[in-house]
């Protein structure tokens, strides 16, 4: 085993240097330096995997893992689809969710629709919709709501408030947070409107009277084609054929006689002049 004659010097020299400080144990250092730097020179070395020393091991580098290729992230709930369909169970389901996620305004909008469930509906939203309705009252507890008298005087029309559009009101009573709102009840014929202000849990009492909506326009269909045909129309009372008012008398000297021609009148004579 050959090293060559610069490493051997360098080996050389760190061997005398432990050998001062280790004393008997210096040669033993020197010998085992000595076979290590030996066997590391002798041993050829193996050329690096290609794009091993060009990769970057850094955190930045290295690829992020891909998400589930299903996954998706969470919707918010569809009130205006809710509202939309009629349906109070898909409402009532909103409204809990609203309640969930914080949202305890609409949620309180809504949450009524819970209260007009029947059968097994009811059975399976009834604690989900309790758990709400006590979440609304803590929030409009904590924070100072007020209570609003809707009155709707027009038959049909329904309320809408300018911060929450797509949540239809009826009359009725409601809370709604501190702020300043307008509320809107709609009809076909027109819209009435009133400004809204609530402060420090003041009560306040809404009355709308929207015009109310035009008559619906009927239409009827009369059908010619079955059963007895229609009379004639009336063509008014018959003729009726009076006498003359003039004396038979004198009527006899006003025509010619039966038989004989009317005689030439005569021609009056000219004037002279």
């Amino acid at each position: 085993m050959r090293t060559s004659p610069p490493l051997a010097a360098t080996v050389a020299a760190l061997g005398a240097r432990l050998g001062a400080r280790l004393g008997a144990f210096g040669l033993l250092g020197a010998l085992g330096v000595l076979a290590t730097a030996g066997g590391a020179a002798a041993q050829p070395a193996k050329p690096a995997a290609p794009g091993v020393a060009d990769r970057d091991e850094s955190p930045r580098a290295r690829p992020t893992r891909a998400g589930k290729p299903g996954a998706r992230s969470k919707r918010a709930p569809d009130v205006t689809g809710a509202v939309v369909s009629g349906d109070d169970v898909r409402v009532c389901e909103v409204a809990i969710e609203l309640g969930a996620a914080g949202d305890h305004v609409r949620a309180g909008l809504l949450v009524p629709a819970c209260e007009r469930l029947t059968g097994d509906p009811a059975a399976a939203l009834a604690d989900a919709a309790r758990q709400t309705r006590i979440a609304v009252s803590r929030a409009a507890t904590a924070g100072d709501w007020s209570k609003v008298e809707l009155v709707i005087k027009t038959p049909g029309a329904t309320a809408t408030i300018d911060t929450f559009p797509e949540i239809p009101l009826t009359s009725g009573a409601w809370r709604l947070p501190p702020g300043t709102y307008v509320v809107s009840a709609r009809t076909d014929a027109g819209t009435s409107s009133a400004d809204l202000r609530l402060r420090d849990g003041n009560r306040a009492l809404i009355v709308l009277e929207p015009p109310p909506p035009p008559p619906p326009v009927r239409t009827r269909t009369v059908d010619f084609t079955d059963g007895e045909p229609l009379p004639p129309p009336h063509a008014g009372p018959p003729e009726v054929k009076h006498e003359s008012l003039i004396p038979a008398r004198y009527r006899k000297g006003l025509g010619p006689a039966p038989g004989k021609a009317p005689a030439p009148k005569a021609r009056p004579a000219p004037r002279r002049k």
